[in-house]
C-alpha cells in the first residue's frame, strides 16, 4: 500500500512515546552492528575448522532482530503497511535484487560452489539486511521519525569512538591492544576500515544539515560531530577513508560549481573539464597501478581479489551466484571477498541486479545534482567510493545510509528536480 495521507492522523501521546523509544532503540542497534569487538567470540560457525573468530552475533544484531520482529508484528497486527512514494523505487530495487540473489543461490547450490562457512555467514547477513530494509521502508510515520533516527545514527559512532580514543590514550588503557591494530586505531571494530565506514558520510550529511539550520547551537553541534568524525578517520588511518572523503569533496565542488548562479553560462565548460579530468585520472591510475602493486602488498592483494571476483562474475553473468565469497588470491571460488561493492553485487545478483542498482544510483545522483544538494551528493559519492575498497553490502549501516540519503534528497525536492517515482 502506497499512502502519504494516511499518516496525517496523529498518534496518541503514549504511541508517540513508544515511537521515540523505538527510534532510539533502532539507532543504537544500527550503530552497534559495526561494533564487531562486542560480538561473540568462539569457533567458526558452519565450518569443520576450529578457528577462533568473532561470530556475526553481537548486541547490535540482537537489538536489530528484536526491532525487526516487533516492527513486522505491528504491521501484521495493523494489517497495514505504508510505503512512502519517495522510497518506492528503492523498495523495488531491494525486492528485485533479493529475488535475483535467490535465483543465483539456487545455481550456486546446484553446481557446488556454495561454501557453508563464508556462504552461510553472508547469507545470514543479507537476510538480516533484507528484513531490516523492508521494516524501515514500511515504518509508520516515516516522514517524522527518520529524521530523528538519522541524526542519532550520524552522531553516535563519531562521539563514541572519539571517547574510546581518549580512553585509549589514558594511563589505564595506554598499553592495551584492544583498541589498536598495530599502529592504527580501530575503535570498537575489529577492522579499522569498519570504524572508518561510520565516519565517511558524516561530514557531507552535516554539510547538508548545516546549510538548513538557523540556530547557532545546532550548527555548533554539527561542527562538533564533523570534527569528531574527521579526527577518528585520521586516527584509523584508512586509505579507503581518505579516498572516499576526497571523492566526496570533488563531488561537492563539482555540484556547487555546476549549480552556482554566476557560473551557469560556463556550465558546459565545467562538464567538459570534469570529464577530461576524470579520464586523465583513470589513465594515470592505470599507469601507476603496476608500480603500486610491486611496492605495496595490500594494493597487490586487493587487485588480485578484484580481478578474481570479476572472473567469478563471468562464470554466471546473468543471475549471479547468490550470497557468498567467490573471489580468491590465486583464482576465483576460494571463499574470499573481492572487497568491491559492485563486484560483490554482480556476484550475488548478476548483471541484472547490478544494472538495476546502478540505474537507481544514477537517477538518485542526478536528482541530487539538479537540486543542488551538494552535501548529499558528496555523501553518496563518498559512500560508494568507500565501497570500492571494503565489503559494505552486508552491513545494515550501509542500507540505512542509502535509505536515509534517498529520503533526505527527496524531502524538500522541487518537482522539476525530482524523479517521477519520488513525486508526491
Amino acid at each position: 500500500m502506497i499512502d502519504e495521507q494516511a499518516e496525517d492522523l496523529g498518534p496518541s501521546a503514549s504511541t508517540r512515546r513508544l515511537q521515540v523509544v523505538s527510534d532510539i532503540w533502532l539507532a543504537v542497534a544500527v550503530c552497534l552492528t559495526t561494533a564487531t569487538q562486542l560480538r561473540a567470540f568462539g569457533p567458526e560457525l558452519f565450518s569443520r575448522r576450529h578457528t577462533l573468530v568473532y561470530r556475526p552475533v553481537g548486541p547490535g544484531e540482537c537489538l536489530l532482530v528484536v526491532w525487526i520482529i516487533a516492527s513486522l508484528v505491528q504491521r501484521v497486527a495493523s494489517r497495514r503497511a505504508v510505503i512512502s512514494r519517495n522510497l518506492l523505487d528503492l523498495f523495488l530495487v531491494v525486492i528485485g535484487c533479493s529475488f535475483l540473489g535467490i535465483l543465483g543461490l539456487c545455481r550456486s547450490f546446484f553446481y557446488g560452489l556454495f561454501d557453508m562457512s563464508s556462504g552461510m555467514h553472508n547469507l545470514c547477513a543479507y537476510l538480516l539486511c533484507f528484513a531490516f530494509a523492508l521494516a524501515l521502508l514500511t515504518l509508520p510515520r516515516l516522514k517524522q521519525r527518520l529524521w530523528r533516527i538519522a541524526l542519532l545514527v550520524l552522531a553516535i559512532p563519531p562521539i563514541a569512538n572519539a571517547g574510546l580514543w581518549v580512553l585509549a590514550k589514558s594511563a589505564v588503557w595506554e598499553n592495551s591492544g584492544i583498541l589498536w591494530h598495530r599502529w592504527r586505531y580501530r575503535g570498537w571494530a575489529t577492522n579499522p576500515n569498519q570504524t572508518a565506514l561510520t565516519m565517511v558520510v558524516v561530514p557531507f550529511v552535516c554539510l547538508h544539515l548545516f546549510r538548513q539550520e538557523k540556530t547557532f547551537s545546532r550548527k555548533a553541534g554539527l561542527l562538533a560531530v564533523v570534527g569528531a568524525a574527521l579526527l577518528v578517520g585520521r586516527f584509523v588511518d584508512s586509505q579507503a577513508f581518505y579516498a572516499a572523503v576526497l571523492a566526496g569533496t570533488i563531488a561537492v565542488a563539482y555540484n556547487y560549481l555546476g549549480n552556482a548562479a554566476g557560473l551557469r553560462s560556463y556550465r558546459a565548460f565545467i562538464h567538459i573539464a570534469a570529464a577530461c579530468m576524470a579520464i586523465v585520472a583513470v589513465f594515470a591510475s592505470i599507469s601507476l597501478l603496476p608500480e603500486l602493486m610491486e611496492r605495496d602488498y595490500e594494493v597487490r592483494t586487493r587487485v588480485r581479489l578484484f580481478t578474481h571476483g570479476v572472473d567469478a562474475v563471468v562464470s554466471s553473468p546473468l543471475l549471479g551466484l547468490g550470497p557468498g565469497s567467490y573471489s580468491g588470491l590465486t583464482g576465483p571460488f576460494q571463499h574470499e571477498e573481492s572487497h568491491n561493492i559492485f563486484v560483490e553485487l554482480a556476484c550475488g545478483c548478476g548483471m541484472l541486479g547490478l544494472t538495476l542498482f546502478l540505474l537507481f544510483l544514477s537517477c538518485l545522483g542526478l536528482s541530487m545534482y539538479r537540486c543542488g544538494q551538494v552535501g548529499l551528493l558528496g555523501a553518496l559519492t563518498a559512500l560508494l567510493a568507500f565501497g570500492q575498497f571494503h565489503q559494505i553490502l552486508r552491513h545494515p549501516y550501509f542500507w540505512f545510509c542509502l535509505i536515509a540519503l534517498t529520503w533526505l534528497s527527496r524531502r524538500h525536492s522541487s518537482p522539476q528536480c525530482s524523479l517521477p517515482l519520488s513525486s508526491t
